[in-house]
């Protein structure tokens, strides 16, 4: 996800800090499952808000394609 919103920089930085918690080589130790059950659920709230997020641009950008002007200098005769 981070990947896909490097363009916009505070969704860039929420994903590198979601990765940042999440990774497996240097795990993040915090006091308890207490503590670890809210970010679990702030961070899939903010992994669905992306994904319908993503999923609306991309049928956006294939429902409504940018259509350039038609251009008829190929038909004109010199």
């Amino acid at each position: 996800m981070a990947i896909i919103f490097r363009k916009d920089f505070f969704r860039l930085m929420v994903f590198l800090l979601i990765g940042f918690l999440f990774n497996p080589i240097y795990p993040v130790y915090l006091q308890g499952k207490s503590v670890w059950v809210p970010i679990d659920i702030i961070c899939a709230m903010i992994f669905l808000l992306a994904t319908v997020d993503f999923s609306m641009i991309r049928e956006s950008k294939i429902s409504n394609p940018v259509e350039k002007p038609k251009d008829y200098t190929r038909d004109k005769i010199y």
